[in-house]
């Protein structure tokens, strides 16, 4: 299925979780945060939020900064 990353159109398997996807990609920093089609994902439910065809997902990492 194709869904979009950042604005980049990735190819995931079928019923594949957020978590899953972060680990495909190889997204590996443990403070990120997502969001699936604008809506932030918390992170305890990485692993039972299923993505769909088409799904717009934005992974962010923090920033810091004074």
């Amino acid at each position: 299925m194709q869904v979009s990353v950042n604005g980049e159109m990735k190819t995931l398997p079928q019923e594949c979780s957020v978590k899953e996807m972060l680990q495909l990609l190889n997204f590996h920093n443990e403070w990120l945060g997502v969001a699936v089609n604008m809506e932030f994902v918390p992170k305890d439910a990485f692993e039972k939020t299923i993505l769909k065809e088409g799904d717009k997902v934005d992974v962010l990492a923090p920033v810091s900064g004074g």
